[in-house]
């Protein structure tokens, strides 16, 4: 895989990494509306399908569950994204543990 082939962007590296039935609670508890405003907008530019512009207060919800459908269709050919700023991703294993706190607070010590 090519440098060409990766994007910057963390909401959608965690969309595509995890995958289980709280994970858009935890999207939408994490990223803010307008990080989610800005992928949308910027996963137009890769696909043909538009993801609808929802209003009221599940709108999160509704907008994050598209984009994971859209992410896990294996129809819809996406590059790999990748995280660059490990602390935008959100904490979450089977203690949810804050592992990205915890590995900078080591870079931290170690330096």
């Amino acid at each position: 895989m090519s440098e060409k082939d990766l994007i910057k962007n963390e909401l959608l590296c965690f969309l595509q990494q995890k995958s289980f039935d709280d994970l858009v609670k935890i999207a939408t508890d994490f990223y803010t509306y307008d990080e989610i405003k800005g992928v949308v907008a910027s996963i137009h530019s890769l696909v043909e399908h538009r993801i609808p512009a929802y209003r009221g207060t599940d709108r999160d919800c509704k907008t994050v569950s598209e984009l994971l459908k859209l992410v896990v269709n294996p129809d819809v050919k996406l590059p790999c994204f990748v995280a660059v700023d490990i602390s935008r991703l959100p904490p979450v294993d089977v203690e949810h543990m804050d592992m990205s706190a915890l590995l900078q607070e080591l870079a931290l010590l170690r330096s």
